[in-house]
């Protein structure tokens, strides 16, 4: 996603901002995956469900340590 930003001089709050909207659309396409129809029709699918959950929890977990952009100085 960095790399298709064709100025190269971002400010920190900038990177944190897409680092941020990066980790929620990955939490969000998690979730839709875990909890949609075909979902449950997958043989294994507590595992499934196990490593899915431990994705998404690891982003949230990822997002937490990123500091919140509005509160960097650039």
């Amino acid at each position: 996603m960095l790399k298709n930003i064709s100025d190269k001089d971002i400010s920190k709050r900038q990177t944190l901002e897409i680092i941020k909207e990066k980790l929620k659309e990955e939490k969000e396409l998690h979730l839709r995956k875990t909890f949609s129809e075909d979902s449950f029709d997958k043989p294994e699918w507590s595992k499934y469900l196990a490593y899915q959950l431990g994705y998404i929890a690891a982003l949230e977990k990822l997002d937490k340590f990123v500091p919140d952009p509005v509160s960097v100085n650039d």
